[in-house]
C-alpha cells in the first residue's frame, strides 16, 4: 500500500500537460511539436490542419490544453473555441494567433478561451503560458493588454489571475524601458 502511495503521488507530479494543435499551417505545427519536444512537461497528443478534425480529436484525446489559431480554412477558430468550451469545459484554450484585433480577441475571451497570445511570442514565453494556463490562470499577450483592459472589466478573476494580469502589465513596462 505505502509503495502505491509513492508512485500515486510520482505520477501526479511527473504528469505531462496534453496539448492539441490545431493550425492551418503545418510549419508551424512542427515548429511547436519541436519545441515542445525540448520541454519535459508538455505533449502533443494530437494535431489538426482544420477546426471540424481538430474539434474531433480534442474530444476523443479529452488534452488540459488546446493550442488554436483564429484563421481556419473550414471553420472560425472563434467556433472551435466554443465548441471545445460547451464539450470540455475543464480543457483550456490558448488562442496562438496573429490576429490583435479588438474584436477577435473578445470573440476568443468571451467564448471560453483563457489564454490570449500572438505568433510573435517568444519560445520560452510560450511555454510559460502553456503551463500556467494548465493550472488555471488566465493569460494575455502584453502587446494586446492595453485594449483587451475594457473588454476583461466583465469577466470575474481569481487572485491568482490578477496578480497574473498585474505582473504581465509589470512585464510589459518593463520590456518597453529596455528597448
Amino acid at each position: 500500500m505505502f509503495f502505491k502511495k509513492i508512485f500515486v503521488i510520482f505520477s501526479i507530479m511527473n504528469k505531462k500537460i496534453r496539448t492539441v494543435l490545431i493550425d492551418d499551417h503545418k510549419l508551424l505545427r512542427n515548429g511547436l511539436k519541436s519545441l515542445f519536444e525540448n520541454d519535459d512537461n508538455i505533449i502533443v497528443v494530437a494535431e489538426s490542419e482544420t477546426g471540424k478534425e481538430g474539434v474531433d480529436k480534442t474530444l476523443i484525446q479529452k488534452p488540459d490544453v488546446v493550442i488554436v489559431d483564429l484563421g481556419l480554412n473550414d471553420m472560425s477558430g472563434i467556433d472551435v473555441i466554443k465548441t471545445i468550451n460547451d464539450n470540455l469545459p475543464k480543457t483550456k484554450i490558448v488562442v496562438l494567433s496573429s490576429h490583435d484585433g479588438q474584436n477577435e480577441v473578445f470573440d476568443a475571451l468571451s467564448n471560453g478561451a483563457n489564454a490570449y497570445v500572438l505568433k510573435d511570442i517568444e519560445d520560452k514565453e510560450l511555454l510559460f503560458v502553456i503551463k500556467t494556463v494548465a493550472k488555471g490562470a488566465f493569460y494575455l499577450d502584453p502587446k494586446i493588454a492595453d485594449f483587451a483592459k475594457n473588454i476583461l472589466q466583465g469577466f470575474k478573476f481569481t487572485e491568482q489571475d490578477e496578480g497574473l494580469l498585474i505582473k504581465i502589465s509589470e512585464n510589459e513596462r518593463f520590456s518597453r524601458k529596455e528597448k
